[in-house]
Parts: structure tokens; C-alpha cells; sequence
């Protein structure tokens, strides 16, 4: 395993885990950030710590050769702003597609009707969709 990030990593308070029964937890637990790292030669996953991108910075073995980096992907960041904006939702996944519009405008309606009143959902109606 020879290439690498610009840095290294250091673990807040573990050793980083090997394996890919490891990796495969982090990746899969979305609210935390994923660095993925050298252990001897082997990937290592750790899910808290620091980069250090100044090499002159490191002086002991417990840091790592920084591989990869993923950040944290919390659900309400997925999504356009301005749909989400315009339509006072949160998360916009819930409703269908997030592609050019919903998967089928009346399951957008629907889910609409449990936050507005219905002269809200028919202005909406009017405003944006034609």
C-alpha cells in the first residue's frame, strides 16, 4: 500500500481497526466522518481523530498514513436547498426522487397534506407546479 493523502491521521483514542468486516461498520454508520488508513501495509478504518497535514508534526508511531476520507453525509443535507426551502421540508428523500422534481406528484401531495392545511397545499399547487 504505497500511495496515500497529503497527511496523516491521528486517532483521538484508538488504534484504527483492520479488516473489512471494520471498514464495512464505518461506511455503513453515514453520521460519522471515515478515515481510512495504513496499519503495516494493511487499509485501517478510524471514525474520530485528526489529519495532521505537516509531516514535520509527527514524532510518534501513533499516527497513519491518511488513504482516504469520507465525511459525514447527515440525511438533511441531501437535496437541493432551494427545493427543500420552498417547500419547508427537511428531508426531501422522503417524498420520491430528488431528480428534476418527485417520483409521482401525488405521493409529494400527500405527504404535503400532513404538514399544511389544504388552501396551503393548493397555493402550492397553483405556484410552483404546472
Amino acid at each position: 500500500m504505497s500511495s496515500r493523502l497529503n497527511g496523516y491521521f491521528e486517532p483521538s483514542r484508538n488504534r484504527p481497526e483492520t479488516g473489512m468486516p471494520a471498514i464495512h461498520e464505518a461506511i455503513l454508520n453515514v453520521l460519522k466522518p471515515v478515515f481510512i488508513v495504513n496499519v503495516d501495509g494493511s487499509p485501517g478504518v478510524c471514525q474520530d481523530g485528526k489529519i495532521i497535514s505537516n509531516t514535520s508534526d509527527i514524532n510518534d508511531s501513533d499516527h497513519y498514513p491518511l488513504l482516504s476520507y469520507v465525511p459525514p453525509l447527515h440525511p438533511e443535507n441531501l437535496g437541493s436547498c432551494v427545493f427543500k426551502n420552498r417547500y419547508g421540508i427537511k428531508y426531501p428523500y422522503v417524498s420520491g426522487a430528488m431528480g428534476h422534481g418527485t417520483g409521482n406528484i401525488w405521493i409529494f401531495y400527500a405527504i404535503a397534506i400532513f404538514k399544511h392545511t389544504t388552501a396551503q397545499v393548493f397555493r402550492m399547487k397553483r405556484r410552483h407546479i404546472r
